[in-house]
């Protein structure tokens, strides 16, 4: 796979935890574009030296030195990706001066909170790419994609809890809901997807 001619030829990555960072690392080497990865120190996956030619660890509060390297290195895009624990952002005490003005403002939700790394890295003149361009065969495709077909009582539920996720997500809260014959369970907020699952399986039992 070869990058196309309106791709840039070099590519910053801010990298979180998880191996999604990982795989797009991957798919830039795959399509002949150059990466600089600032792995966030305590999320980042060491694996990621090994795929691109500039790397660097910086403390996730230390936003102006992500962009710093980034800028020094000849990054044109950034690609923000990875896991970052909000609880994060209560727990740490030290922060840049940029980071410090954007957690000044009054929504610190996940969404509003990393726009606004986003437009930082943005007015420095490193536009966020859109990830999904260079995900290729990662891309989940349409239809069912464990070995499980849902029973009729999971389709009814699917279609119960769909629009309440949505609007719970448009309402930046969090991004998953559990639910079980037409009850929410549980509702994601800070505590993330996993820990959601653990509480509202707790709850609601066996099956």
């Amino acid at each position: 796979m070869a990058a196309s001619q309106n791709s840039p030829g070099h590519i910053g990555i801010v990298a979180g935890g998880g191996g999604l960072p990982l795989v797009v690392a991957r798919q830039l080497s795959l399509m002949n574009i150059e990466a600089t990865v600032t792995a966030l120190d305590g999320f980042a996956d060491s694996r990621l030296k090994t795929l691109c030619r500039h790397y660097r660890e910086v403390d996730p509060g230390h936003l102006q030195d992500c962009i710093d390297f980034l800028k020094q290195s000849g990054a044109e895009q950034v690609i923000l990706c990875g896991h970052i624990d909000h609880r994060e952002v209560f727990s740490k005490r030290e922060f840049d001066p940029l980071f410090q003005s954007i957690l000044a403002r009054p929504d610190l939700r996940a969404d509003a909170l990393l726009g606004a790394v986003a437009d930082a890295f943005e007015a420095a003149g490193l536009p966020v790419a859109d990830m999904r361009n260079y995900l290729g065969e990662h891309l989940a495709p349409e239809g069912l994609l464990g070995s499980a077909e849902p029973t009729e009582q999971a389709d009814r539920d699917l279609g119960f809890g769909w629009p309440i996720a949505r609007k719970i997500a448009e309402q930046n809260v969090g991004q998953a809901i559990m639910v079980l014959r037409g009850v929410v369970i549980a509702v994601e907020a800070v505590e993330g997807t996993d820990a959601m699952i653990a509480r509202g399986g707790a709850l609601a039992g066996p099956g």
